[in-house]
């Protein structure tokens, strides 16, 4: 264990001559990977190079007197990581941390733990990691290649293998999507919901929780995008109409989808840690209209469709004492900042004598923020 990095890789020097001693302790040197300065927050004021390298510790400060064993490769130094952490051969704290550690640093956001996906913010934007063609390849080969359970019983006149059902997709995370080669992603959980509603004709819920600033906003966006769209990569699908914005296009699934814009504009503000934080709680209900398993098999279709037709959000806890006090760093909700910033047509046909001319400055609950500070182009937000 470490004060400030929580925990730290060590290799054992000396073993304590009794461990039946009241107080065993254990030689240890310090191994620090070698993107330790490259990839590590040091405390303010810190220096990585100060770091004690030989330490005693003592064994009664862990779980059973034993220090919690490292996961390492063949070769004995490079660190193991997994897909899945629940492949993780030695399953505690700091292996969990290291192997997020190690994923994140590659530039990969999402690890699996059986079936919850955990996700690591990357502060920056990864290309091609939410593309057109990464939505297909997930609902390719979880929701379009899946098969339905038999309608029969196995026997061996009719010769009916048994096919997978939705169930036990779910439980193909991990070990089986390692050996298909499908690495964890936001659309895979978003995915085998949508084969659970389709096979199993069974509501599907989807938690998406973390502390402030972990990406929840965005990956609830992320989420809805593919259950509102997923139709749209049905290998049998009129080519036309796979654009969102074609003559095609669902003006439902256009709404729903733009409904987020709303929301964040009356409810989501800049905190010190996170430029979009939501300051409400959010329980969005996506509205399918599921097909009959029979009228599917009639027209060919071995996964019934489940078009998007409506939704409706419930919202609560807002944080309303940020209307009128905020913080030093810290902005009051967007939409303040978007309607200053609107075109003086919109801004007439609110109130004109306020609004028209005017700027942050003219308004004290709005006075110690700008709408152009910290990168935000309100403006921009607001069209």
């Amino acid at each position: 264990r470490d004060a400030h990095y929580s925990w730290i890789p060590a290799t054992v020097l000396a073993h304590p001559d009794s461990l039946a001693s009241p107080v065993p302790r254990l030689r240890v040197r310090i191994r620090l990977p070698s993107d330790w300065e490259d990839r590590t927050v040091v405390p303010k004021g810190g220096d990585p190079s100060s770091i004690e390298l030989e330490r005693t510790v003592k064994l009664s400060d862990y779980p059973n007197r034993e220090l919690p064993l490292q996961n390492l490769e063949k070769d004995g130094k490079t660190a193991m990581g997994k897909n899945d952490m629940a492949d993780l051969p030695n399953l505690h704290e700091a292996a969990i941390l290291y192997n997020l550690k190690e994923r994140h640093s590659g530039g990969v956001p999402y690890t699996r733990v059986g079936d919850i996906m955990v996700a690591m913010n990357p502060f920056q934007w990864i290309d091609g990691l939410y593309s057109e063609e990464k939505k297909f390849f997930y609902a390719k080969n979880l929701i379009w290649q899946a098969q339905p359970k038999p309608t029969k019983p196995v026997t061996e006149e009719n010769g009916n293998q048994p096919l997978a059902t939705a169930a036990s997709e779910r439980q193909a995370i991990g070990y089986e999507h390692e050996k298909l080669g499908i690495d964890p992603h936001v659309f895979e959980t978003a995915s085998l919901a949508y084969l659970g509603l389709a096979l199993d004709g069974s509501n599907q819920t989807i938690l998406v929780t973390g502390e402030s600033g972990a990406g929840k906003t965005e990956t609830i966006k992320i989420v809805m995008n593919h259950l509102a769209t997923v139709e749209r990569s049905r290998p049998n699908w009129p080519e036309s109409d796979r654009d969102m914005d074609s003559e095609h296009g669902s003006d439902t699934v256009n709404r729903v989808l733009r409904a987020n814009t709303v929301f964040e504009a009356f409810g989501n503000a800049k905190t010190l840690r996170n430029d979009n934080s939501s300051r409400f709680g959010k329980f969005t209900q996506l509205q399918f209209d599921v097909e009959d398993t029979s009228y599917a098999n009639l027209n060919g279709r071995a996964i019934p469709s489940c078009l998007l037709a409506g939704s409706k959000c419930i919202t609560y806890l807002l944080e309303k004492s940020r209307v009128v006090s905020v913080s030093q760093g810290e902005r009051t909700y967007h939409i303040f900042y978007q309607l200053l910033e609107a075109p003086d047509e919109i801004k007439k046909d609110i109130w004109e004598e306020g609004l028209v001319g005017a700027s942050t400055a003219d308004f004290n609950y709005l006075s110690t923020s700008s709408a152009q500070e910290h990168g935000f182009d309100s403006g921009e937000e607001w069209i």
